[in-house]
């Protein structure tokens, strides 16, 4: 559908389906469904490590030889700057927990949880505002966005059909299908925006290349809150 849909929201779309799972939302949806927390916070970790090489290499072999038009010269520095911009935080974040952060200490990650989402709402905005500011939306029609909302509500549906025959397949029980349907299903927004601006650095359309996750980013909560019962329906009558 190359003839009717704008480059960079191709690539948005691309972007997208290359994205890592969340950190926390598909834990939480995976406990609320009575599945299994432990495979669900194992393979989130393993899903945001092995994306800090696998997203930007795919995108990579995608759009050709080189991904930005900025300053990163190889891969292999981009691949380096995202590693910086997530594993870095990460393992400091889980050492100043294991050896200084004590239980008197809890009260402050309801704090930390909203200093987190307004980062990344910052982030978003200061990535619109840019837009704005280059022009890149006055020349797109109101049609765009509404055939965007319409691909990602096909590309959820979709997602969501070849997990259920997956873990139909593979015979799973309900406690594995639920966190496999949640980890596979979900995209990290917290992630996926900072790291966007790195691979895609100095493009004045990241804007619409993000659109088709900041659309799908709701979705996947609505679609997953719809989910959660039917799940855990599914395990309690196997008890």
């Amino acid at each position: 559908m190359g003839s009717w849909i704008p480059e960079s929201i191709q690539i948005g779309f691309v972007y997208l389906a290359v994205l890592p799972t969340t950190v926390s939302s598909a834990v939480v949806f995976t406990s609320l469904a009575g599945g299994n927390v432990v495979v669900a916070v194992f393979n989130t970790i393993v899903s945001n490590l092995l994306g800090v090489v696998l997203t930007p290499l795919l995108i990579n072999l995608y759009m050709g030889a080189r991904v930005s038009s900025g300053g990163l010269e190889s891969l292999g520095g981009l691949i380096q700057n995202i590693a910086l911009l997530i594993v870095f935080p990460f393992v400091t974040g889980q050492f100043f927990r294991f050896f200084f952060v004590k239980k008197k200490m809890v009260f402050a990650k309801s704090l930390m949880g909203w200093v987190s989402q307004v980062v990344v709402l910052f982030i978003v905005f200061n990535t619109f505002a840019d837009s704005f500011i280059n022009g890149v939306w006055s020349s797109q029609s109101l049609f765009l966005t509404v055939g965007v909302l319409g691909g990602v509500v096909l590309f959820s549906l979709g997602v969501l059909l070849i997990i259920i025959v997956g873990f139909r397949l593979m015979r799973l029980r309900p406690e594995e299908s639920s966190a496999m349907c949640f980890l596979t299903s979900h995209k990290t927004l917290a992630t996926g925006v900072p790291m966007a601006k790195l691979i895609f650095l100095g493009r004045s359309d990241l804007a619409l290349i993000l659109l088709p996750l900041m659309f799908y980013h709701p979705l996947q909560l609505i679609l997953s809150g719809l989910l959660v019962t039917r799940f855990k329906i599914a395990a309690e009558k196997l008890k």
